[in-house]
């Protein structure tokens, strides 16, 4: 199996749903960020676990201290004139959360702490015999980790594809008979609807050599920085929401890159991008399947990291569209994921990481001198509320409405513990 679309969607921060954060977590005034907050009146937070068991779980109103939950999977604080909170948690497989938001703009934060249990084994029948040049089927569903991902067979035109990762439930299966170019040359598309249950088996109708319209990914090169690679994907979205590949290219688009619109599809939406060695900067468009949005990408980002514990992210920005700040610190010890939305940083660009070496459950949460860190730091701007952002990156971008964007700037830096 390959999944193709796995490798663009992490990329821009679908492994979120995979890895388990989503919600507010973050600091206050006397920690260095800022002050963010004051709707007027009180706003009680409720966090819920979606998936995964956290094994403790944390949270601070402003600049109050941190209180232990009794239940870390579900818990409620109230927070004065819609302020600052920071919730904690730290789910079984050792990773930590930290969630930093405003509870004006996130009252029901949901925490995924893990995969989804609702995983389905099951087998696909296919009949390509007459599509000439087809060399391989790709097979689209719902998944996991992400909802939409491809599976490539090259050995026979009729066959049956075996999906262990599947995610049960009602949805559409999309199958695609392609050649063997690079990009692969879409021949024909057939789609089915099924309420996919574990060990389950399903058959595609056979292919048939009906035509597919085709169109021109526009040209993007003026927005790519000097020295960074550009490529796009386009990406079909079904009426069940499944997502499936239309088309790539590993350039700026233009004259000759062609994608591909199937009669079964809803809407489309276009990943388009830009990177260099540790920087990268992509956007998400969403629109109907006649329309061609105005291609535009995020100015790269420069943050930098300093201190030991707790440590501190300098050089954010907090301008008009931006949403929030990903942050993924990896080392072999824990992983740390962070959430923090412009609302809590306010007019700062500073965000210093909270210390829960001394709250319980806690204690063991922190980088040792010497220890190298990967540290992945990400903006995301975009024109979708906060609270329906914050969804869509716990479970899936077919969640875009038409006419919504999502832009995202990434930089990755090496930083050695003090």
């Amino acid at each position: 199996m390959r999944k193709f679309l796995g490798v663009f969607v992490l990329a821009l921060g679908f492994i979120i749903a995979a890895c388990g954060g989503t919600a507010p977590s973050g600091g206050n005034g006397n920690n260095g960020n800022g002050g963010g907050g004051g709707g007027g009146g009180d706003v009680t937070v409720t966090v819920t676990t979606v998936t995964g068991t956290p094994t403790a779980a944390a949270y601070r109103v402003g600049d109050g201290d941190w209180q232990v939950a009794s239940d870390p999977a579900s818990f409620s604080f109230v927070v004065g004139d819609g302020g600052n909170y920071d919730v904690a948690m730290l789910c079984g497989f050792g990773d930590l959360r930290i969630l930093s938001f405003t509870a004006d703009e996130l009252a029901t934060p949901k925490v995924y702490c893990g995969l989804s249990s609702n995983i389905a084994t099951f087998d696909v029948d296919y009949d390509a015999s007459d599509i000439t040049n087809a060399s391989a089927v790709r097979l689209y569903h719902k998944n996991t980790d992400y909802e939409g991902t491809e599976e490539t067979l090259n050995t026979s035109k009729i066959g049956t594809i075996k999906e262990t990762d599947g995610l049960a439930g009602m949805q559409d299966l999309v199958m695609l008979a392609v050649d063997n170019n690079d990009p692969p040359q879409v021949l024909a598309a057939e789609l089915i609807s099924v309420d996919v249950a574990n060990n389950g088996h399903y058959a595609m109708h056979k292919f048939k050599n009906d035509p597919i319209e085709t169109a021109n990914f526009p040209d993007f090169g003026a927005e790519v920085p000097n020295g960074y690679t550009p490529y796009w994907v386009a990406v079909a979205v079904t009426p069940l929401g499944t997502l499936a590949y239309s088309g790539y290219g590993k350039n700026a688009g233009g004259a000759g890159n062609i994608y591909y619109i199937y009669s079964f599809a809803t809407h489309k939406w276009f990943l388009v991008g830009a990177s260099s060695q540790n920087s990268s900067i992509y956007t998400i468009y969403s629109s109907s399947l006649d329309t061609t949005p105005t291609i535009s990408l995020s100015n790269p980002i420069n943050p930098t990291v300093s201190g030991s514990t707790p440590l501190k992210f300098d050089g954010l920005s907090t301008s008009p569209d931006l949403s929030i700040y990903h942050i993924n610190i990896f080392h072999t010890s824990f992983a740390s994921i962070i959430y923090v939305s412009k609302a809590y940083l306010e007019n700062s660009s500073s965000y210093e990481m909270p210390e829960l070496t001394g709250v319980s459950g806690f204690e063991n949460m922190s980088y040792p001198s010497g220890a190298n860190l990967i540290i992945d730091i990400s903006e995301y701007k975009t024109n979708i509320n906060i609270s329906t952002f914050i969804d869509i990156l716990n479970t899936s971008f077919n969640q875009i409405a038409i006419g919504k964007y999502i832009k995202y700037s990434n930089k990755r830096i090496e930083y050695t513990m003090p």
